[in-house]
């Protein structure tokens, strides 16, 4: 049964009114999925595998040949606007850069640092966007966390006034999901949530995190690695203007992340 609270009430993680300093708003321009180095042409459905090498030793964006986008940080400059929509590269909150320290597939991964004790709602973030109107759409990324919070987000903007956001956070012993909604009385406000348990902390190893969005069954899956967990949508979503946000979001506490093998799917 779905319910209505505010944010700060089932938050799983600490930082109760982090969602509220973000900026959603459909506002901005958003920047056509066709543009960019390392978009595949394609968006027909299939399952990411489970692992960081594929059947026949695919490795990164080689395993997602049918995404609509993808990046596993061994292009030229894959931190540059031309592939996400909004970079950020360097600013107060920390850096971004790509490492070979650790990664999924060799040998490239995109290492966020992010600063110790600033704003109560900081954010470290690359961001791609898809303009358009979509039944499903799916993202996944490799993401390994040294502390708790919430680091890979996918969000809708139908018009100026409602917003979808599905954030996913990590703890110590599970990885959740929270499904918001903004809209013209107020919000964010949590309309349901999916849990993936672990049986010992996920911290410090990478987790194939991925999150579909079915408008016609008004579902949402949370998966990560083997284990899915369904949830359900908010009466009338719909899925314009698809955003994909990865990185520490609305952080005030330093936080050390690694992210690889980054694709998405869309299917109108």
């Amino acid at each position: 049964m779905s319910w209505r609270g505010p944010v700060f009430a089932v938050l799983l993680a600490g930082g109760a009114a982090w969602v509220a300093c973000a900026d959603f708003s459909s506002s901005d321009a958003p920047v056509d999925a066709g543009a960019g180095a390392d978009v595949a042409t394609g968006g027909t459905e299939a399952s990411a595998e489970a692992g960081p090498i594929g059947d026949g030793g695919a490795a990164g964006c080689a395993r997602f040949a049918d995404a609509t986008f993808c990046v596993d940080f061994e292009q030229p400059d894959p931190l540059s606007g031309m592939v996400w929509s909004a970079p950020r590269t360097t600013i107060d909150a920390g850096t971004i850069d790509v490492t070979t320290e650790r990664s999924v597939s060799p040998s490239h991964a995109a290492s966020f640092v992010m600063r110790d004790g600033g704003p109560a709602c900081d954010s470290l973030v690359l961001e791609r966007r898809f303009a358009g109107d979509y039944q499903k759409f799916r993202a996944r990324a490799s993401a390994s966390l040294e502390t708790g919070g919430f680091f890979f987000i996918v969000s809708s903007h139908p018009n100026a006034s409602i917003g979808y956001v599905l954030l996913v956070s990590m703890g110590e012993l599970s990885v959740d999901m929270l499904v918001q909604q903004n809209g013209p009385d107020g919000g964010p406000y949590t309309i349901d949530h999916a849990t993936v348990p672990f049986d010992t902390t996920p911290f410090g190893i990478f987790q194939d995190v991925e999150v579909e969005v079915d408008v016609g069954t008004q579902r949402a899956r949370l998966t990560v690695g083997s284990k899915s967990k369904e949830t359900s949508l908010p009466p009338g979503y719909i899925t314009r203007d698809p955003r994909l946000t990865l990185g520490p979001f609305c952080h005030n506490t330093g936080q050390r992340l690694f992210i690889d093998d980054v694709a998405a799917w869309v299917t109108p």
